[in-house]
């Protein structure tokens, strides 16, 4: 994730559940389907006490305010003091102290479930001695700061913001396919919390009950709102961070299952691009495992749904992140599906298959030096929103002579009206179109699970991406 720890996600992909909402008998019903958890509220505010970059970005600034007015006189509480410290010795932040404050009794910070146990299931930068060292220090935190009064102060702000999340995202996923597509999840319960000092951080926590229940948790950090505005939630991209991050409770599960038979084609996949994923807490192959069969399930989701916007999102998304192999995983799953799932004991040895040749492909590209051809010019250009109808061509401007290669994809592309035409030295390529008025168009230039596409004469390669316009409104009759 890109986490930085367990479960960090900038606005990006998807995952959420608004319990109640869907007549799932997998899930348990929740009394609110979003809350603020005056727990994580008080992590962050030491987090933010204590320097922690990634909850120090703007929120909502009439309650970042508030938080600033009741607490900044405790800067230097025993706390935040042992915070500081935490930070520098062992890294602890991101998702390490909002999985801990769940993980503890309100009010009490006292462990639901054996530590040792907890840090089991929950990866990330605690060991046992810094986690009841934490749990001690908050709880006289939240006495000393009278933090219980400012929260009771802040309820009708509360309220209104678990409104707006719980409306905006009603309905969000829909639970019954990740049941037919990855199997029945008894004891599943998802708790949505709006995480009002997180900034752009999403936190996917999860806790084991003794019953074998698992209690998933989505937090979602706010956008900046400045003071008399109102919100601007971003639900298109929470949706997709929802539906990504409950995904994760049915494929790591699977990967830790099959282990012996991924180890070691995920370990030349890591290896390939280490520097890359170490960078985004990528660092070992449970990790990329995870992430590339989740981020293909997320996929898999949003084009079931016929939803080519967040496809193409997700696949700018994945790869821009390194993991432009998920398009091709997405399809190994859906060819591996057995009875209609698609996580079974065959998928191991196909999906190792496919991270061996996408790690050795890697390491040829990496062996010969190549880097990659890019982009120079796009007529019309990537984002433009009023392309007139009547243009007849488009246009991609390479940085180097191209092989003959073509990689189109996708499902919202124009009608094309022949075939493309390159220049004479094979560095602008023209595609013949009809523009329809007031529509937006997807164009994805390659596909990681497909060979060829854009190469230039020298062997480098186009990165997939995705090339997105939108034609302005026919004008009025």
């Amino acid at each position: 994730m890109d986490h930085l720890r367990p479960a960090h996600r900038p606005w990006l992909a998807a995952l959420l559940v608004v319990l109640g909402l869907f007549g799932s008998q997998q899930l348990a019903a929740s009394p609110r389907p979003v809350v603020v958890d005056p727990s994580v509220e008080l992590a962050a505010v030491a987090n933010r006490l204590a320097g922690f970059e990634e909850f120090s970005a703007p929120g909502i600034a009439d309650y970042d305010a508030a938080v600033e007015t009741h607490f900044r006189r405790y800067q230097d509480h025993p706390a935040v003091q042992l915070l500081r410290a935490l930070r520098q010795q062992h890294g602890i932040g991101y998702s390490d102290t909002v999985a801990l404050a769940l993980a503890a009794t309100p009010h009490r910070w006292q462990p639901r479930q054996p530590l040792p146990e907890w840090l089991r299931d929950m990866p990330g930068h605690w060991t046992l001695d810094t986690a009841h060292a934490y749990l001690r220090a908050m709880a006289a935190f939240e006495r000393d700061t009278d933090a219980a009064g400012f929260f009771r102060g802040q309820q009708r702000f509360y309220h209104r913001v678990e409104t707006e999340l719980a409306t905006g995202l009603q309905g969000w996923p829909q639970i019954a396919w990740f049941e037919q597509t990855l199997g029945p999840q008894p004891g599943l319960r998802l708790q949505i919390i709006a995480g009002l000092l997180h900034g752009r951080g999403n936190y996917g926590p999860r806790l084991r009950g003794g019953d074998g229940s698992v209690q998933m948790y989505a937090v979602l950090g706010v956008p900046a709102t400045p003071r008399g505005e109102t919100t601007a939630w971003p639900f298109a991209a929470m949706q997709r961070l929802l539906v990504h991050e409950f995904a994760q409770s049915w494929v790591n599960p699977w990967v830790d299952r099959q282990g012996a038979a991924l180890q070691p084609a995920a370990t030349s996949l890591l290896e390939a691009r280490i520097e890359q994923m170490r960078a985004q807490a990528y660092g070992s192959w449970q990790a990329v495992t995870y992430e590339s069969l989740v981020r293909a399930v997320t996929r898999g989701y949003f084009q079931d749904r016929r939803d080519s916007d967040s496809v193409g999102l997700l696949f700018q998304e994945d790869a821009a992140r390194g993991f432009d192999w998920v398009p091709a995983v997405t399809d190994q799953l859906r060819g591996d599906a057995r009875g209609g799932r698609w996580l079974n004991e065959g998928t191991a040895a196909t999906m190792a298959a496919l991270f061996e040749a996408q790690a050795s492909l890697l390491h040829a590209r990496a062996g010969a030096g190549v880097t990659t051809v890019s982009l120079a010019r796009q007529v019309p250009a990537a984002g433009e929103a009023q392309v007139d109808a009547a243009l007849t061509h488009l246009e991609l401007h390479f940085d180097r002579p191209m092989g003959r290669g073509v990689g189109i994809f996708g499902d919202r592309n124009p009608t094309f009206t022949a075939a493309p035409q390159w220049d004479d030295d094979r560095r602008v390529l023209r595609l013949p179109v009809v523009l329809q008025p007031a529509t937006a168009y997807v164009i994805e230039l390659n596909s990681p699970g497909m060979p060829g596409g854009f190469v230039g004469k020298d062997g480098t390669v186009l990165p997939a991406q995705v090339w997105r316009f939108r034609t302005r409104d026919a004008p009025a009759q």
